[in-house]
């Protein structure tokens, strides 16, 4: 499994974009793939989802478009403006960034928790409040918290512990505080309501620190404000298109849609 993303230089006229052509993936010693032959291409598309139920192979993707795991057969491309071109796959990995929803927890302050994702620049707590955009709502928990930004996150050394829905948007804050072309939100709130999961993630879409933005959820109400939306079900790539192209066609996204439009009213 070698066939990892292949990264192109572009210049500042030409939009940033992921290409598959082709691609499959299968895990060793697994007696099938867990994606299929899945081709598309991002261009024009800043915000893209994945959806699908679980199971349905999008946290996989989400490893192959960070690079994490190489093809099976295919190819992925990325076409972006602001990589070496003397070391294109080492800077395109400088340059993309991710959350996961099995994100790290560090036993340091909050303000270094955030900044942790930044090791090019020395951790200065007096900046936390520039580095804060509260994007996430971080300010709300930081105002409950007895030394604030600077508050130790971690009971085993006298600090203090967050909820699992407050870890999350911590780990949202370090992910989009780190600037680059590309980042990935893989289930990052799970742990967060519906309904406040989408206030946050439509602030997040505003923030300008990556060009592209991938949110890999089994939540569809998101997807209404994607530029694109790839459904996926059984490792393969059912539809794509915008959520009233895909609505109009009555199938799986409609049904997804369909079965969680209560979360949203």
């Amino acid at each position: 499994m070698n066939n990892s993303v292949i990264v192109h230089k572009l210049d500042n006229t030409v939009e940033e974009r992921i290409v598959f052509d082709a691609v499959s993936f299968r895990y060793p010693n697994a007696e099938k793939n867990a994606l299929n032959n899945i081709s598309f291409n991002t261009n024009g598309a800043r915000l893209i989802c994945v959806v699908g139920e679980n199971g349905s192979g999008k946290s996989t993707l989400s490893k192959l478009i960070l690079g994490l795991y190489g093809a099976t057969s295919g190819r992925i491309d990325a076409f972006f403006s602001h990589v070496s071109e003397n070391n294109p796959v080492s800077s395109y990995r400088e340059s993309v960034s991710s959350v996961f929803q099995d994100y790290c927890k560090y036993a340091t302050t909050l303000c270094e928790n955030i900044l942790i994702s930044k090791p090019q620049t020395a951790l200065s707590l007096s900046s936390s409040s520039e580095q804060s955009t509260n994007l996430t709502h971080l300010n709300d928990i930081i105002e409950t918290l007895p030394k604030k930004e600077h508050t130790l996150l971690s009971k085993e050394f006298d600090g203090v512990d967050l909820s699992g829905g407050q870890w999350q948007r911590l780990a949202i804050e370090r992910g989009i505080s780190r600037s680059g072309n590309l980042i990935v939100f893989d289930e990052p709130t799970s742990a967060i309501d519906p309904v406040f999961e989408m206030q946050m993630l439509e602030n997040i879409m505003s923030e300008e620190n990556h060009n592209l933005k991938f949110v890999i959820t089994h939540r569809i109400g998101i997807a209404t404000k994607a530029d694109m939306i790839l459904v996926m079900k059984d490792g393969n790539l059912v539809e794509s298109g915008t959520h009233n192209e895909l609505y109009k066609l009555g199938g799986e996204y409609t049904r997804l849609f369909d079965s969680q439009s209560q979360w949203y009213r």
